[in-house]
């Protein structure tokens, strides 16, 4: 085995049954790693205001029922889907908030409560594939 077969074994992920955690996930990092997501509360709402954001994600077990409502009713008022993670760990880990050691394992996640998509476009076939079954779950079709 050559060393370019051992990193392409290493790059390539394994293929998983698509659902909607594993399609959430595919999309947030594809979309944190060509930086077209916007993370925290602040950014979220400056994104929202200006009318960028295209999705948002809002974290189940987010500590403050204040901003889960706020969240709920600007992306409301906006038009915009808002989808339920199930933890701010996760979705931290989603959106390249995490820390890794050498052997790529996880040391520290940050943890983020809200996140939104300010660009959906420039994704693979894999990641549009996954994005095709977060918009025909919310009843969408991409534009």
């Amino acid at each position: 085995m050559s060393n370019v077969d051992a990193v392409e074994k290493l790059v390539q992920e394994p293929k998983e049954e698509l659902n909607m955690n594993s399609a959430i996930r595919r999309v947030l990092k594809t979309t944190a790693a060509s930086r077209s997501v916007s993370r925290g509360l602040r950014e979220v709402l400056r994104t929202l205001a200006k009318d960028k954001a295209q999705m948002c994600f809002l974290a189940d077990d987010c500590e403050n029922d204040k901003l889960k409502k706020l969240v709920q009713t600007f992306c409301a008022y906006k038009k915009v889907d808002l989808l339920q993670v199930p933890t701010r760990k996760q979705l931290g880990e989603w959106v390249g908030l995490a820390r890794y050691d050498k052997n790529m394992r996880i040391k520290k996640v940050q943890k983020c409560s809200v996140v939104a998509i300010t660009d959906l476009s420039g994704f693979s076939e894999e990641d549009d594939e996954a994005l095709n079954f977060i918009l025909k779950t919310i009843g969408k079709s991409q534009e």
